[in-house]
Formats: structure tokens, sequence, C-alpha cells
């Protein structure tokens, strides 16, 4: 005689906590954050029983603006564009999580996440992780959101990662996990302006924050001038000049096509040199 056997709902909703609760992300589904930021517990091998060492994982950055690489410092205000990315040859869907803190709290903002990507938040800091299993794109792992950096005076950032190679099964057996993978970028300090005379005391900018164009007033000054915009990494983005007449000085610089963050106008002339800040929104 066949029996027909019925779990229980509860016992059913246990199985599926068991067995497939890290499938929408550790940090989401009650195991916390497993990629060696603070406050971590682990890495997802405590619940993958696959193993370590035979998945790859790095992190990478780009200006979102210009898709310039990112080379060992940001930019404060800034927007990025961030990829984890790794393989492994035997397994075509992965899991992930990545962090950005400093010391132990949140570090600039995630947004643009994408589809089955989501942030949750753990001990005030921004969990970036799966929401299912993700399959590959191009044969590669590849998880990619935007990252705006944080205010100036924040300091060295360090980003954490892990990926999770799974095999779709609904299990955790079989699974194989990359090493903990971490990025630490500086903050960018300018180059310091040599002022001749205090030119700061004699030119103005507006409006700030610019959208379109950022207009320089100077009073009291005398002679020709050139001007330049550079980032906080030194490099020149943008350079004119100008002419005093009867001792005003006016110029119309471009900035739309900067990138939201902050930037550097460089003034100088016979009289010196002086530097100030201004912000792009």
């Amino acid at each position: 005689m066949k029996r027909t056997i019925i779990l229980p709902g509860v016992l059913l909703c246990g199985m599926y906590l068991l067995f497939g609760s890290n499938a929408a992300g550790p940090a989401s589904s009650g195991s916390g954050i497993r990629n060696g930021a603070p406050g971590s517990n682990g890495t997802c091998a405590a619940c993958h029983g696959g193993g370590t060492g035979t998945t790859t994982a790095s992190i990478s950055l780009k200006v979102k603006a210009s898709g310039a690489a990112v080379t060992g410092s940001y930019t404060p205000g800034t927007v990025y564009t961030v990829s984890l990315t790794g393989n492994n040859a035997d397994l075509a869907f992965f899991g992930f999580q990545l962090t950005a803190t400093k010391g132990a709290a949140q570090a600039g903002t995630f947004s643009n996440l994408g589809s089955n990507k989501h942030a949750a938040m753990l001990s005030g800091l921004q969990v970036i992780e799966h929401s299912t299993a993700l399959a590959k794109t191009g044969g590669v792992y590849e998880a990619t959101f935007d990252w705006t950096a944080p205010a100036a005076g924040t300091g060295t950032v360090i980003f954490n990662g892990i990926i999770n190679g799974v095999n779709h099964d609904g299990g955790t057996g079989g699974d194989k996990v990359s090493e903990i993978v971490t990025l630490s970028l500086t903050e960018s300090t300018p180059p310091t302006g040599i002022a001749g005379r205090d030119l700061l005391n004699h030119f103005s900018l507006s409006p700030v924050p610019a959208s379109d164009r950022l207009q320089l007033n100077g009073s009291g000054l005398n002679g020709a001038y050139t001007l330049a915009v550079y980032d906080l990494n030194g490099k020149v983005l943008w350079q004119g000049a100008a002419q005093t007449q009867n001792n005003n000085l006016q110029a119309e610089i471009p900035v739309s096509q900067l990138a939201t963050g902050t930037y550097f106008l460089h003034l100088k002339g016979k009289e010196g040199k002086a530097t100030r800040a201004f912000t792009k929104k």
C-alpha cells in the first residue's frame, strides 16, 4: 500500500530556511556580514560546503562620467562604477557581498544596483549583495553598481568583497567560495597654490555648486591671468585665459562636462597664484 506523506507547513518552511536561506543574500537572510568587513561573522564557506580557493574575485573602480580607471585614490563626492568580478569554470551561477568602510563606519553611498541585487543595512553598514543566484555575464561573474565617494576629510576607504560560485541546486553543497578580497583607496589631496599676494581675497566663484558654468569675478587685479580646473588627483581638466579690464577680472568656466564632485580652480598671473575649491552638482 502506498502511503502519502504530507509535511506540515511549519516543517516545509523550516526546510526552506535550512537549504535556501542565503539565496536572497546572507545579510538579508539572517546570516550576517560574510565578506571580512567590520562586524563579519565568518565567510560564505560557513554555510556553503564546497570549500574555498577555486573561485576568483577582484574589485575595481572607474570614474562613471569618463570611464577612467581608479588607481589608488578617490576624489571626494565623485560617482564611480564599482565592479566585483571573478569566475569558477565549473559553476555557472554566483552570489556575492561587498561593502565600503572607513574603520567600522559606512563610507560613501551605493546606488543604481540594478536587478537581482539589493542593499541590506547591518551594524550601520550598507551591505550590497545578490537577491537571487546571478548568472555569468560574458562567461565571468560580474556585479556592478554605483558608489558616490564620501565627503572630503574621510580619509582611506576599504572595500571588502567575496564571491560564492554556486551550482544552483537549491542546497549548499558543491558550492565554491572565493577568498575575501579588499581594495584600499586613499583620499586625494589637491596640490597647494603658491600666492605672491593674497589673491584669494580678490576673487570669488559663483554659483556654488555649479551645474553648467562657473563665473569668476575679481577686483583689484591687473594684467593677464591663466585659469585651470583640476581634480583632486592634480589632473588638469580645463584651461583658459582672461585679461583684466579696469582692475576687474571676469571669466566663465564651463563645468557641464564634469562629473559631480569637488574640483579646484587655479588662477595664475604676474601677482602670483591662488587656488579655490568649488563643487559641481
